[in-house]
């Protein structure tokens, strides 16, 4: 059939085919480079996302080691190197919440969002149960403490100088009572354990009895009026004590029911958005590296077909044109022969 063909045609469908492989080529390479274009696009977003969570993880590792400090300490640095992190915190939540799109995982970003904001309200009365704490301590026991302390003294030195043994040795015994639940309560505010409440009860127990029979002995109108005066200042003493200790219980549970609980909780949602994320991206790599493998291969072979067909239309068209030259010169040498033959 392509023998019979006139050569014209044989050109135009030589020229055609191999037109047509080239267009053939150029649509697999297209196919090829897309795919991978939308591959890695989709890798970069997931490695972007992965990233992005990571960071947030982080910085809630660092939000939890300052509210640690702050508790420890109730340090103004802490306080604001928390602050700090916190506000990177919601500017990569805010961030997440737009570019994650896919459900599963963007639920998980809201549930963590909500998580920050409780966490957020809950570390807010931390600090205002610190401050609570710090103005009892500062503003009250510190004060009411040493004043009874120095009062007990200038009556027990009186007692002393005016030989009255009994006053100096009650005034004496209630003195070490008052110091060692003073230094219950130095103990109360490091460990926080009703234990040491317990100690400090008993040691303002002791310390009453003293009082008591201090008040029964004592006769000197000056030493009586200090007496009163220490009364009323261990009865604020110890209201203030207890208003203390269940401040301090209550930030208590709020650092054990809520930060201790929402701090762990954050630290795994996050890891396993980020897990999700990797997982992913873990099937996507081989899936893209496969892809390019086939499409580098496919372009191999349809660039070697498109030569070799390439190659065999080139020469059918060349042996054509040959051929056809060939029969050129016959005619032309017949014609020649016909003209100078003597016979005719």
């Amino acid at each position: 059939m392509f023998k019979n063909m006139k050569l014209r045609t044989k050109i135009s469908l030589g020229f055609g085919c191999v037109l047509f492989l080239m267009v053939l080529s150029i649509f697999f390479g297209y196919q090829a480079l897309n795919g991978s274009s939308s591959g890695f696009t989709q890798y970069r977003e997931m490695a972007r996302d992965s990233n992005l969570v990571g960071q947030l993880q982080a910085n809630m590792l660092m939000v939890r080691m300052n509210v640690k400090d702050f508790i420890i300490t109730g340090s103004e640095k802490d306080q604001q190197e928390y602050q700090q992190y916190i506000d990177k915190m919601t500017e990569f939540l805010t961030e997440a919440q737009t570019n994650i799109i896919d459900p599963e995982q963007a639920k998980k970003i809201d549930t963590i969002d909500e998580e920050i904001k409780t966490y957020q309200t809950a570390f807010q009365k931390v600090v205002n149960y610190r401050k609570q704490r710090d103005s009892i301590l500062y503003d009250t026991l510190n004060v009411k403490g040493p004043f009874m302390e120095q009062t007990l003294s200038q009556i027990m030195d009186s007692a002393e100088q005016e030989n009255d043994m009994a006053a100096a040795y009650h005034s004496g015994v209630a003195m070490k009572h008052l110091l060692l639940a003073r230094l219950y309560v130095v103990k109360f505010l490091d460990t926080n354990a009703q234990a040491e409440v317990d100690r400090v009860q008993q040691e303002f127990t002791k310390m009453d009895a003293s009082l008591s029979t201090l008040d029964r002995e004592l006769q000197n109108p000056q030493r009586r009026q200090k007496l009163a005066s220490i009364l009323q200042e261990k009865t604020e003493y110890i209201a203030a004590f207890n208003i203390l200790k269940q401040t301090i219980f209550e930030r208590d549970k709020i650092i054990q029911n809520t930060l201790d609980r929402i701090g762990p909780v954050i630290a795994k949602e996050t890891e396993d958005v980020k897990f999700d994320f990797m997982s992913v991206q873990d099937q996507l790599g081989p899936k893209l590296v496969a892809s390019n493998s086939n499409a580098i291969l496919l372009l191999f072979i349809v660039g070697g077909i498109a030569i070799i067909i390439g190659v065999m239309i080139t020469i059918a068209i060349t042996r054509a044109i040959v051929r056809s030259g060939d029969k050129s010169d016959g005619i032309r040498a017949d014609c020649r022969g016909w003209r100078f033959d003597p016979a005719n």
